[in-house]
């Protein structure tokens, strides 16, 4: 039988392993590096600004067009990161 520190320990190792993948989806992306698929609502930054954008398709040298931007821009999306899972 587990004694109460080894179930506490346990307990936040478990924690810590949960609290570590979650932390991996929140991973900015370089643009030069991956793209996001066609069609996918993504986080974008360009520097100065944080948007939501459509990914529409790749123009050229890791810059993209969307179907819409749904902030002002500065310059271009220099990093991007997929949304989070809906919450449950």
């Amino acid at each position: 039988m587990k004694d109460n520190l080894e179930t506490k320990l346990e307990f936040i190792t478990n924690a810590l392993i949960e609290a570590k993948k979650c932390l991996e989806q929140f991973v900015w992306i370089d643009v030069d590096k991956q793209l996001p698929k066609i069609d996918e609502t993504v986080l974008t930054w360009d520097g100065f600004y944080i948007g939501l954008e459509l990914f529409a398709d790749e123009v050229k040298d890791g810059k993209w067009t969307t179907y819409g931007v749904f902030y002002e821009r500065g310059e271009e999306v220099i990093k991007w990161m997929p949304l989070p899972d809906q919450p449950r």
